[in-house]
């Protein structure tokens, strides 16, 4: 698969950008990172997250090792 991934990445590079954004409308791939059902992703994140980063959520503020936020 990773392999396959790439092959597609890597063709997509060589399409013109107008000609990827007219695929992208055809097949409906802009609403697959768009529309997401926020209860699902919530009920994801609770059963795949440690307990402190679940509870944290995305509202969080992420921090590098030095303790700057990012």
């Amino acid at each position: 698969m990773p392999r396959t991934a790439g092959a597609i990445l890597g063709a997509r590079k060589a399409v013109p950008e107008a000609t990827r954004h007219r695929i992208t409308a055809a097949f409906g791939l802009q609403s697959l990172a768009l529309n997401t059902d926020e209860t699902a992703r919530a009920a994801y994140r609770r059963r795949t997250e440690p307990p402190n980063q679940a509870a944290a959520g995305e509202d969080s503020v992420a921090t590098d090792p030095s303790g700057s936020a990012r």
